[in-house]
């Protein structure tokens, strides 16, 4: 590299626009992370929310089975398990033994 004035302002013009290039870039990747942490807040509200729907979800299914077997002792037809949860698998039958066992005594 020669060290003639006109060269060095030429290389000083050249840096200072690369400079403002990269100042440019380094703002929107500012802005960027922003709005990335903005997201990321949103994506975990959103999870929780989603979470706390599926346990309502589980609620409600079990709610909904348990009135499906009572019905079904009342008016002893099969239970549709379409809707049931993992949760309440095991005890799925113990009201329709119960009423066989009632049933059986008289």
């Amino acid at each position: 590299m020669s060290f003639e004035p006109e060269s060095l302002k030429q290389r000083i013009t050249e840096l200072e626009a690369e400079n403002e290039k990269l100042r440019k870039e380094n703002t929107e990747i500012s802005n960027l992370r922003i709005k990335l942490s903005v997201h990321d807040a949103e994506n975990a509200k959103l999870k929780a929310k989603i979470k706390e729907l599926e346990s309502e979800n589980v609620e409600f299914r079990d709610k909904l089975m348990k009135v499906k077997q009572n019905e079904s002792l009342i008016n002893n037809t099969p239970i549709d398990n379409t809707y049931t949860s993992n949760n309440n698998s095991s005890n799925f039958n113990s009201g329709a033994d119960y009423y066989k066992k009632l049933s059986q005594e008289k």
